[in-house]
């Protein structure tokens, strides 16, 4: 199949092409980023995701992959078109559609002169309900002078992946969620899914509108559950006596609950998770339905973070300590701190008057007096806060910390417990 993915030169979208275009597609990533379409056509895109590199330089060994920045151009010589632009956050809590209504007005000027009688055209991007039947169908109409469902085929199906391990997400997914306009459409789709996906995930059908309640609601359900979680451990972290881990084992061990995403840790970071759990809470809002649940859910993180910075800024008041924050990618194997919990502690701290250092072997600190090296970092501080679990942290195991206050997020340096004194765990009331 000749596939062209739209803003393919982002993050998600590479990953996805590149996987695309080993399993035997015709790839064309169309992106308007023209540094990134150079890099991508030599070879050298760079990138931390793992598997990326190898896929695009197999790829290009093979003449499956190419990139341009002429969208029009690659739209109108593709059978799917696949839209994987930013959908940015409002203030309110939803999502722009700048960049995908962008990239509809190209791709519809390409679709007036595609070789194919029924392009389909794939939304993966996570927009509102309501947005692919509704302005980007409109749009598509206007500029391609065809008609949805007769002329070309439109589809939402949205990628349940996390970043580190993109291609390993989409290639072996939980399910695949495809909102069609049409039955032609959807073979079109679920024949492209079937050629990428290797394992046995299960295939859901559905209206674009219902796929697009499914992605938000998926997601905020996961962060309910996190938040859940967090709410049992922080009782249990300021209940003496009480450990988290044994009470959250206990309820995970329910089929109804299970252990996955059951745990204590820090809040939900990076780009989808918080994200997705305030564009639900701004429908729900919006359409006038209960939602004092998805509201709450989505605060917790706001209050969690606070009780932390609370909680470390009354040890760290009492001797006028330095607190060193370990960790600031939202999560480990990832080069991305957007979300991070360890900035948003950083700066809660800061703001009560507390002397803050910051660690992360890949992320730069946005205040980069605050960034450390890690021999005199971990000398430095008094205080030392575990908020993402880098395999570099566990050299504190060997190191001497007489003197100093360790607080682990995720239990990750439990050996601590049985030499350091001054070790906390999250969730463990002392």
């Amino acid at each position: 199949m000749k596939v062209t993915y739209v803003g393919g030169a982002g993050r998600l979208g590479l990953p996805l092409a590149a996987w695309s275009a080993v399993k035997g597609h015709q790839v064309i990533v169309a992106d308007i980023n023209a540094e990134e379409v150079v890099k991508i056509n030599e070879g050298h895109t760079g990138r931390y995701e793992p598997q990326v590199d190898e896929l695009v330089a197999q790829a290009l060994q093979e003449n499956s992959l190419r990139a341009t920045t002429d969208v029009a151009s690659a739209a109108a010589q593709s059978e799917l078109i696949c839209i994987i632009v930013p959908t940015p956050s409002l203030t309110g809590g939803g999502f722009s559609n700048e960049y995908v209504l962008s990239a509809c007005r190209e791709i519809g000027e390409g679709l007036q002169i595609s070789a194919y009688d029924y392009p389909v055209v794939e939304i993966s991007s996570t927009v509102m309900p309501g947005s692919t039947m509704g302005p980007i169908c409109t749009l598509l109409e206007t500029y391609s002078g065809r008609t949805v469902g007769l002329d070309f085929g439109l589809v939402y199906s949205p990628e349940f992946i996390r970043q580190g391990s993109i291609v390993y997400d989409f290639s072996n997914p939980d399910m695949v969620l495809i909102g069609a306009s049409d039955e032609w459409a959807l073979e079109a789709v679920w024949a492209y899914y079937k050629s990428v996906v290797e394992n046995n995930a299960s295939f859901h059908a559905m209206s674009p509108v219902s796929a697009e309640i499914a992605k938000l609601s998926l997601n905020a359900t996961v962060v309910a559950k996190m938040a859940m979680a967090n709410t049992i451990a922080t009782l249990c972290h300021d209940t003496p006596g009480a450990d988290a881990y044994d009470v959250l084992q206990v309820i995970g061990e329910d089929s109804r609950v299970g252990h996955k995403f059951f745990g204590a840790g820090t809040w939900p970071g990076g780009a989808c998770f918080p994200r997705d759990a305030r564009a639900l809470s701004e429908v729900l809002v919006r359409a006038g339905v209960p939602a004092t649940m998805a509201v709450g859910v989505d605060m917790h993180s706001e209050a969690m973070a606070a009780w932390l910075a609370r909680h470390i800024a009354g040890l760290a008041g009492k001797t006028k300590n330095v607190v060193g924050i370990l960790g600031l990618a939202y999560k480990p194997g990832v080069d991305i701190a957007e979300e991070s919990q360890g900035m948003e502690l950083a700066d809660l701290l800061e703001q009560r008057g507390v002397s803050v250092y910051t660690h992360d072997p890949v992320i730069e600190d946005r205040a980069p007096l605050r960034q450390r090296r890690w021999g005199w970092f971990v000398e430095c501080c008094d205080i030392l806060v575990l908020m993402t679990c880098w395999p570099e942290y566990r050299a504190l195991v060997d190191m001497d910390l007489e003197g100093k206050i360790v607080l682990d997020m995720w239990g990750f340096l439990e050996e601590l417990g049985e030499t350091h004194a001054l070790y906390y765990r999250f969730g463990e009331g002392l």
